[in-house]
């Protein structure tokens, strides 16, 4: 089979501007703690958003920097990380995130499968 594999979703942009819909994404997946995308930029998102969760559980000063690296806005977002999220998720093995599928957002225009990407155990679950 030529080619193989993809490891990851190249959403039809270049590897600068998919860095940063990534970046853009999951800061504002930690800001609102649920947002609303299409299916694929979620499921792409989300393996940020879940390895970042778990470099706040490690809370080294390595993990620190390598968050801050992501992060558009690392001031505010740094201490939402090492402090609420890793309280919240300290004893979870893994599973940070949840992707649920809905109705497509754009109803008139081009029917791309939308989903929403939410923080599991939030203030919406309890």
């Amino acid at each position: 089979m030529a080619g193989g594999a993809l490891k990851y979703r190249h959403l039809s942009r270049s590897s600068s501007h998919r860095q940063a819909l990534l970046r853009n994404l999951v800061t504002s997946l930690f800001t609102h703690e649920s947002i609303k995308t299409t299916w694929p930029k979620a499921k792409e998102a989300q393996r940020l958003a879940e390895k970042l969760i778990t470099l706040g559980k490690k809370n080294t000063s390595a993990t620190r920097l390598r968050a801050q690296q992501i992060f558009y806005h690392p001031l505010t977002h740094l201490n939402t990380l090492f402090t609420t999220i890793r309280a919240r998720y300290l004893n979870r093995p893994g599973g940070y995130t949840r992707v649920l599928r809905i109705e497509p957002l754009n109803k008139h225009h081009d029917q791309a499968p939308s989903a929403i990407l939410e923080l599991v155990d939030g203030p919406k679950d309890m």
